[in-house]
């Protein structure tokens, strides 16, 4: 088989470039279609495609040659991202619909195509994911449905440490959609490790957005911006983590003049926050602003005190911040 021939990006149908990407930036994107086909790109960091083909998700032997093939073909002919339109078998709104994900072997076609299956089945009650359902605040009659399918790549699991030994585990599914909201003990080992591992094992069938999410709990949207957060790949690291930031705590308040300091901080805000020109109070300020960013771990702080001024030059911070963009905009 003439594996270059499978490429339906030619000179007929390619567009202008704006420059040449660099000979290493290249990578392999695979749309799973809602049938046995996969759609595979050959794509550049700056999401222009030189390779666009359609092959079966079980010819295993084509797809690893069309692997091999695109991380050393030349690249005379480009297009821009979803513009390539699936070897022009499938259309755009279909491509944006399709589940993709950055592969580097051939051989990872199939274990993704499986766990896309598994996915779609996880409210049946075959699924090993069944019961653990009960505890995702994200239900189908709360669904939002989005215009595109998130990639993959843009999954994280955040966590929330609230005050009263309780997490809030959120699966992101990209900056605007959730896929998971649960409320749980943080010494709750085994059912931490569950839903890790479900975050890390399937792709997502239901969106929501986080602060409607967040109604079902006991919880506002508030209260969680003053939380202390991080993103976490393992339930093992839930606790260790919260005993890291409240050591860096300990470090911190160590020195006697370090809630002066907070407390100078915030004069400064204010004092800068009080001048007519945006743009100029935020670059007086934006340094500062960027390094008391830097130290979230303070809203776990066991002073009282600590907390509230840091979330005082959070919001004094973000409220500069938001002027800019404004004006600028």
């Amino acid at each position: 088989m003439d594996i270059a021939g499978l490429n339906r990006i030619d000179e007929e149908h390619s567009g202008k470039m704006l420059f040449t990407p660099p000979e290493n930036d290249r990578s392999v994107k695979v749309f799973f279609t809602n049938g046995d086909e996969v759609v595979i790109f050959g794509i550049t960091s700056t999401h222009y495609v030189f390779w666009s083909s359609v092959t079966k998700a079980d010819d295993l032997e084509t797809n690893r040659r069309i692997f091999a093939y695109i991380m050393q073909m030349e690249r005379p002919y480009y297009l821009f991202d979803l513009a390539a339109k699936g070897g022009q078998k499938y259309g755009h709104d279909q491509m944006m619909h399709f589940y993709s994900a950055m592969l580097n072997s051939a051989d990872e076609i199939l274990p993704y195509q499986q766990k896309i299956k598994v996915s779609r089945q996880i409210r049946e009650p075959e699924s090993p994911y069944y019961d653990l359902m009960q505890y995702n605040l994200l239900t189908p009659d709360i669904a939002d449905f989005p215009t595109y399918c998130p990639e993959t790549r843009n999954y994280r699991i955040r966590v929330y440490y609230a005050d009263n030994e309780e997490i809030i585990i959120e699966g992101v599914a990209d900056n605007n959609f959730t896929r998971w909201l649960s409320v749980t003990k943080r010494d709750d080992a085994e059912l931490n490790r569950r839903i890790f591992d479900f975050l890390n094992g399937t792709v997502a069938v239901e969106y929501g957005h986080f602060y409607k999410l967040l109604r079902k709990t006991a919880y506002t949207y508030e209260q969680t911006e003053s939380f202390y957060q991080a993103e976490l790949n393992s339930a093992e690291e839930i606790l260790p983590q919260l005993e890291h930031a409240r050591q860096l705590c300990r470090q911190r308040e160590a020195n006697p003049q370090f809630i002066q300091q907070l407390r100078s901080y915030k004069k400064k805000l204010e004092t800068v926050g009080k001048g007519r020109d945006p743009v100029k109070n935020y670059k007086k300020t934006r340094s500062l602003i960027e390094k008391i960013k830097e130290w979230g771990y303070l809203r776990c702080s066991e002073k009282a005190e600590v907390r509230t001024l840091y979330d005082t030059l959070i919001r004094l911070g973000s409220g500069q911040y938001n002027a800019y963009m404004t004006e600028v905009h």
